[in-house]
Parts: structure tokens; C-alpha cells; sequence
């Protein structure tokens, strides 16, 4: 599809237009317009900034005019408002503008902008992002040609100190070019650098400012990574794809920096110039890309994926169902992850699968519905992870025996032989509490770790205390069956013994896609929100948490999150399973309505042991903290790499 653009005026036409960028005293980014010519083309460039960057970003907008024109004096000074006009009578080019510029500049943040281009949404955002870390000199953008086709996702360099842009003529569709990623270079029609380190390179005695030049100087000189931001995407007028005339700039830079050009790929290896960056590899399987705020298991397999990146390794990712949720989607690519989805269908999405496994190090793959449907493609290359998640058998039968169903225990025996063969044919099983791992053990798999669930300690000090809360709140993911229960026999059978004794009490019951049988559970006394994205009111306002799970297996997260945000807990053996939570000390459990009501009355009204509980527990969540968990990781990683 191409982009929508905008036309391009007559000097009439632009007669009659004008803009007005709003005036930031302390911008965050100063945004470098060189205007040598084409002055529709600097108009449109500037309106999709005006129409296409986000209002919480405080920026400047700094045009240098190259030789200007009075026509364009004129309408720079008239017609544009709030922006840095700097004129060059003698037309200096592109260095002496940039140099120029900086100045003037502002801002934390340098970008190069060239005329003739036009921003899309979240253009700027995507690339500040980007540079939070610290590691991180230079940020580029996705160029694409007016006709929807890639023009470059990055640039190499070659041994010969020829260049590349990589995936020219390409869908920009297709997931290979739509993750960040580290490149060797990114073009100057976008980009975006710290001011201190674009005053930097100054000292390597650069020829000129070309985006090859500029790049290999922060990477060699600065010793920062450049890395290609995919979601920050700009439509070109001109091609700004790599031109052979920068080879004896790169050859000259490289002597002064002392960087040996054998070290990059010989010429027109595009596949190890891509991937020399990678490091470690891995492709990790689950059934959609990862929903934090809706799920528990999102959250432990989102901060799994955060850890192994922060590990060095190349994560990319594989929905099962090959659905690309936009939103989700971009909070991986975001962060280096290179997400396979439908393209343009799932068979697509396997053949890419099918093309990047001989160079995956390691398959980390969730569920056994996941292993099941996909094992055909694992081969002796990798190295397979099995993440249970939870042993799906042990929570079908809990659910059995609580519902006395002979047809749901077959389902958990089938389910049994299932999981015990892919641990069997695995490197490396994983579950989430010790306890599912010794049942593992005692059936004969001999590689068994836990890697549980993960939890970021909240800031205590926005909670309320004792005193200023009411409420009991349970959250809950309604697509698991579990959570349904829980709320229903919390409302139908715990709470009128409570409601006996404080008929004031409410009820709040939160979580994402809640069905029919949830919903009419509402009433003056139950509240049903359904999904709600920040959930920490919820959480810093409520008096105690309650999870009256009666079946489920492994390490339930809506108590890992209650945790994080210190608020007592009321629940059952099976909810607290796998944290070493101790009854009267960091949680209060009861696994019979009558009890389980007596417990929520208790908690509820004794500040002494509400004040106690809340303490202890937000210690017990040490173990379960990212620092912890990718100590583990790493030496687990290790390990299998040895064998």
C-alpha cells in the first residue's frame, strides 16, 4: 500500500499556507532542517512534523538555508512560527550547515532531518526510545519510497569499505526489516544522536557529515551501538540509498580511528553483515506475543524475553497463532525483537521459521499445544526448551476432582503422557514452582529447572495506609477458567457469611474478558470492570486482595502482583503454591467458605496484623525479583551450551 502523502504547492499555493510550531523553551530534541532547495518539499516535510509528532515531546525546529532566495527569507520568517531560521549567504553544504546548526541547538538530542522526507506517526518517539540506552550513540529510521517500497532498513559496510542498503525493493512488510536492530550505518534523511556526542565526532576529523561517516565514527570512535529503529518510519522523495563515493571517506575515517575493515563481511555477504550483531540466538514459541497487562503468564514470559535480551542474545519471536496485535507487537520490536507473524499468511510465517532455523541456537518453545504443532520443524541444530508453564495435566486434574468428572480426568491423563514425552525429548525442562519440578523428577525426566514467575517490587510510598482503604479486590485473566471460579464461589458462597457481619463491604472483581456467568455477578456489592490498562489504583486502594482459586497449577501471578504492590492477601493452598508463603506471616489461607470468610473479617479489620502481612510480603518477593531471575537464566544458558 502506498503512504498517504502530501501534495506538493505551487509558489503560489505556498503564498497562501503557514504553520505554527509551538515555542519550547528547554526542548528535548532539536531537529536540524538543512533548505538548500525545494522549498514545497521543506513545507511538507515540516507539516508532517507538525501533524505526525507527539505533544509530549518539546521540541525546535532549526531550518539552515543554504543560499536562500528572498522568496524563501520571506516565508521562513512570515509564515512559519516558532522555528530557528539560520541563513548561509554562500551555499556551504551539508557539513558546514549541520555544524551550523549545532549552535543553535537546544536540545539534548540532535536529529538530522532531510527535506525531503515526510514523518509518520510515533516517527520520533520510536527513536528517542531508542536512545534511553545508554549504549546506544545513534538512532536511525525506516526509509521508504513514495510508492510503499523499502528503501533501506539500515546500511553495511563491507571489507572494502563499499556499502549497502539493506532490504532495498523490499515489502516493508515483511517482519525481517520490521524489529530495531544494530546496523552499521543509518542514513542522514533521519536520524537522531545525543548533541554532546554529535559535537563529539568532531575529533575524527570527519571529511563530511555523511550518514556512513557519521555512523562509523559514534560505533569506532564513540564506541556506541547504531541501531536501526524499524517502528520510526519516514516516507522519501529522494533515494538516499548508500553511493559507492563514500568508500575512500570510510577507508581514510577508519586509519584515523584505527578500526581494521577486515574484521566487517566480505563484499556482498548480506547475511553475515546482518547478523554479526546477533550474538546467541533464540526463537521463543508461544501462543500469541505477549500481553503484560492482561495475563500473568505475559508478564513472566515479557520479562523472560527483557532478560535473555539483556544477556546478549537475539530473541525473536513466534505467535502460534501468527497474529501481529500492532500494539503488542511494537513494545518487542521496539526492543530488538524480531517478531514472525502472518506474512502474508501463516504458511509464510512458518516457510520464514522454517529459512532462520539453521542459525537459531536454541528454541525455547511454551505450552505442549505449542510443541505439539510445531515440532516437526525442530531439528539436532538446537538446543530445545520445554517452558510448561504450568503442567497443564496437574490443573486439568485438579479440576476433575473438583467437578468429579471422569471425562476431564482422561483429558488430564492424555495431557499427562503428552507433557512427559516432550520433557522427555527436550534439553532443558522448565517450570515455574519446585513442587511441579520434583513431580517431573519423580516421573523420570532427568533436566529439570524452575524458573518462576517474575515481579518488579511497586513503589509502596503511593499506597494508602490501613486506614484510608475499603474493598476487596481479585483480578483475573476470565479467558482461564480458574478465575471463573474463583469469582464465582468468592460471590456465591464466601461472601454472604461476609456481607453477615459488614454488608457494606464491595467486591471488585478486575481482569480482562469476562464472560457472561462474570458479569452477572454484579451488583451494588460487586463491581465488574472488565480490563483496565493501569491497575494500581485498584490495587493501592483496596484493603485486601483476595484469590479463592479451587483449582490450577504452578505459580499464580495475580498473587505475585498483589505482592508487588504489598497489599494482603487472602487465598487458598492451591493459589499460594510455589511462593513459600506462610500462613500468618506473609499471606492468610483458607480452603473452606466459612474459613475463608472468618480470614477476609480478620484481615480486614486487625491494622496490627494487615500492617504485619503487608511487610513480610513484600519481602518474600525478593526471589522472585528480574535481578534474581536472570541470575538463573544466565546460568542456566550456560549449562546448555556446555553439553
Amino acid at each position: 500500500m502506498e503512504p498517504r502523502l502530501l501534495p506538493l504547492l505551487n509558489i503560489k499555493s505556498l503564498k497562501q499556507v503557514s504553520l505554527d510550531f509551538p515555542n519550547h523553551e528547554n526542548p528535548t530534541v532539536s531537529i536540524v532542517i538543512p533548505a538548500g532547495d525545494d522549498l514545497a518539499f521543506t513545507y511538507n516535510c515540516l507539516r508532517s512534523i507538525s501533524e505526525n509528532t507527539a505533544r509530549e515531546i518539546p521540541f525546535q525546529i532549526i531550518i539552515v538555508d543554504d543560499c536562500p532566495t528572498d522568496f524563501s527569507k520571506s516565508f521562513f520568517q512570515s509564515q512559519i512560527k516558532e522555528i530557528t531560521y539560520i541563513t548561509n549567504e554562500k551555499a556551504l553544504g551539508l557539513s558546514a550547515c549541520y555544524g551550523k546548526a549545532s549552535g543553535f541547538a537546544k536540545g539534548e538530542f540532535i536529529c538530522l532531518l532531510n527535506n525531503h522526507v515526510q514523518v509518520k506517526k510515533n516517527w520520533l518517539s520510536s527513536l528517542l526510545e531508542t536512545l534511553q540506552d545508554k549504549n546506544v550513540g545513534l538512532a536511525g529510521s525506516q526509509l521508504i519510497y513514495t510508492n510503499g517500497i523499502l528503501q533501506q532498513a539500515g546500511g553495511i559496510i563491507f571489507s572494502d569499505a563499499s556499502v549497502t542498503s539493506y532490504g532495498k525493493f523490499e515489502d516493508i512488510n515483511n517482519p525481517i526489516y520490521n524489529y530495531a536492530r544494530e546496523a552499521d550505518y543509518c542514513a542522514t534523511a533521519c536520524m537522531l544522536l545525543r548533541k554532546k556526542d554529535f559535537d563529539d565526532v568532531a575529533k575524527f576529523d570527519l571529511r563530511d557529515y555523511s550518514d556512513v561517516e557519521l555512523s562509523f565514527a559514534v560505533r569506532h570512535g564513540l564506541k556506541k551501538k547504531v541501531v536501526y529503529q524499524a517502528l520510526s518510519k519516514v516516507v522519501c522523495y529522494k533515494d538516499f540509498s548508500a553511493i559507492q563515493q563514500d568508500r575512500q571517506a570510510i577507508e581514510k575515517l577508519s586509519e584515523n580511528i584505527g578500526v581494521d575493515l577486515n574484521l566487517y563481511p566480505k563484499p556482498n555477504d548480506v547475511k553475515a553483515a546482518v547478523s554479526k550483531y546477533f550474538g546467541h540466538r533464540i526463537i521463543m514459541i508461544d501462543d500469541n506475543i505477549p500481553e503484560p497487562d492482561k495475563d500473568s503468564g505475559s508478564v513472566r514470559l515479557n520479562q523472560i524475553i527483557q532478560i535473555l535480551l539483556s544477556l546478549g542474545n537475539h530473541v525473536t519471536f513466534l505467535p502460534n497463532t501468527g497474529i501481529k496485535n500492532s500494539r503488542y507487537f511494537e513494545k518487542l520490536a521496539a526492543k530488538g525483537v524480531q517478531v514472525l507473524y502472518r506474512f502474508p499468511n501463516r504458511n509464510g510465517m512458518l516457510q520464514l521459521l522454517q529459512q532462520q532455523l539453521a542459525d537459531i541456537n536454541l528454541i525455547w518453545v511454551c505450552k505442549p499445544h505449542n510443541y505439539a504443532s510445531l515440532q516437526g520443524y525442530f531439528t539436532d541444530k538446537q538446543k530445545i526448551v520445554y517452558d510448561t508453564v504450568d503442567l497443564h495435566y496437574v490443573r486439568i486434574g485438579r479440576e476433575a476432582k473438583l467437578l468429579n468428572s471422569a471425562e476431564l480426568q482422561s483429558e488430564a491423563n492424555s495431557l499427562k503422557d503428552q507433557e512427559l514425552s516432550f520433557a522427555k525429548k527436550s534439553d532443558l525442562t522448565l517450570t515455574v514452582t519446585q513442587d511441579e519440578k520434583e513431580s517431573l523428577i519423580k516421573e523420570g525426566i532427568k533436566h529439570v529447572e524452575v524458573v518462576p514467575n517474575i515481579h518488579i517490587l511497586s513503589n509502596s510510598n503511593e499506597a494508602r495506609p490501613f486506614n484510608e482503604r475499603k474493598g476487596l479486590l481479585f483480578i483475573g485473566g476470565y479467558a482461564h477458567k480458574p478465575n471463573v471460579d474463583a469469582a464465582k464461589w468468592l460471590i456465591h458462597h464466601i461472601m454472604p457469611t461476609v456481607w453477615e457481619k459488614d454488608p457494606a463491604m464491595v467486591v471488585t472483581l478486575l481482569g480482562s474478558n469476562p464472560p457472561a456467568e462474570v458479569l452477572e455477578l454484579a451488583s451494588e456489592k460487586v463491581i465488574v470492570p472488565g480490563y483496565v490498562e493501569d491497575v494500581s489504583e485498584y490495587f493501592n486502594n483496596n484493603r485486601i486482595f483476595v484469590a479463592p482459586l479451587r483449582y490450577g497449577a504452578g505459580m499464580k501471578g495475580k498473587i505475585g502482583q498483589s505482592l508487588e504492590f504489598g497489599l494482603p492477601i487472602v487465598s487458598t493452598d492451591i493459589g499460594v503454591e510455589g511462593m513459600n508463603l506462610v500462613d500468618g506471616e506473609q499471606v492468610l489461607t483458607a480452603n473452606e467458605n466459612l474459613l475463608f470468610a472468618q480470614k477476609i473479617l480478620t484481615l480486614y479489620n486487625d491494622q496490627y496484623l494487615w500492617e504485619k502481612i503487608r511487610k513480610n510480603s513484600i519481602e518474600a518477593l525478593l526471589p522472585f525479583t528480574p535481578e534474581a531471575v536472570s541470575v538463573k537464566i544466565n546460568m542456566l544458558l550456560k549449562s546448555l551450551n556446555s553439553r
